[in-house]
């Protein structure tokens, strides 16, 4: 039986696993891959259309991503993000760490040291006692 890992998510430290292009007026787009594999890419990829997809993002997502440098954690990237946003944030940090553990979750982002499934799987097991 595995033990419970108690993590603070604030603590961790998060890299970008994907692509990304910033537009001019700041904001990012996420570069994704339609297909994995080449063989469907050449097969089902229509001609003339584009093998990626975009994941535009906000400005409060852009200043998130632009601060994922795989050295800050998410508190410092948080702490960061109120000092750089002129509009003041309801909550910033509950905010920064939905946006993370949704970027998680669609593989755009790790952590150093922190395995995605054992993350997940102790969350749910929490929930349920």
């Amino acid at each position: 039986m595995k033990t419970k890992q108690n993590i603070n998510y604030l603590e961790l430290v998060p890299y970008q696993r994907s692509q990304f292009e910033t537009k001019p007026d700041g904001l990012v787009d996420i570069i994704i891959p339609r297909f994995k594999s080449k063989f469907l890419q050449q097969m089902l990829l229509p001609k003339r259309k584009s093998p990626y997809l975009h994941a535009n993002l906000d400005i409060v997502g852009s200043a998130v991503w632009l601060l994922i440098d795989g050295k800050k954690t998410v508190e410092e990237i948080t702490l960061a993000l109120e000092k750089q946003l002129v509009e003041k944030l309801e909550k910033p940090a509950e905010r920064v760490v939905l946006f993370l553990t949704q970027l998680h979750r669609n593989n755009f982002i790790e952590y150093n040291g922190f395995e995605k499934n054992t993350f997940f799987r102790n969350n749910k097991n929490n929930t349920n006692k």
